[in-house]
């Protein structure tokens, strides 16, 4: 049987104030929690924008690319807030190809938005409930979030 210490430390940024200390119970046993301002979130805010579905304009190269950014952007310590995909970029996510698909999903997993443009489902007659991850996004959405955080456009 595991026992459980009464002591747990939990690490998270807060603007509002240096540090701040919590008790809580858990099964009646007491807990302490820390919150401790040192150590950043791993969410950032950039937002980055995928139109095509490769980097540059050698189709075999510009695939290699999208993949290596992906799994590289993936196990990136500060991780961007959104990942919008408009344009052919939206077959990134709407595609079987696991080379893609586990990189995104890592992205998912670790809090990423990911979202996919509806305008540009409706025109390649995408289904949304097909979408293997993600969201269904939209562009006054994506326009709000422009004036609020900087975007990358990978191209």
């Amino acid at each position: 049987m595991t026992h459980l210490s009464s002591f747990l430390k939990i690490m998270i940024v807060s603007k509002h104030n240096e540090e701040s200390r919590e008790y809580v119970e858990l099964n009646g046993n007491p807990f302490h929690l820390f919150f401790d301002s040192r150590v950043e979130m791993p969410i950032g805010d950039k937002i980055y924008l995928f139109t095509r579905k490769q980097i540059g304009d050698d189709t075999e190269l510009g695939h290699k690319l999208i993949r290596g950014f992906l799994t590289n952007l993936s196990k990136q310590e500060i991780l961007p807030k959104l990942l919008f995909f408009m344009n052919e970029g939206m077959f990134l996510v709407c595609t079987e190809d696991e080379s893609l698909l586990t990189p995104l999903r890592v992205l998912a997993d670790k809090g990423v938005d990911i979202a996919v443009c509806k305008t540009c489902l409706d025109a390649y007659n995408v289904a949304p409930d097909s979408l293997p991850l993600g969201r269904v996004g939209t562009s006054p959405e994506f326009v709000k979030l422009t004036t609020e955080y900087p975007v990358m456009t990978v191209t």
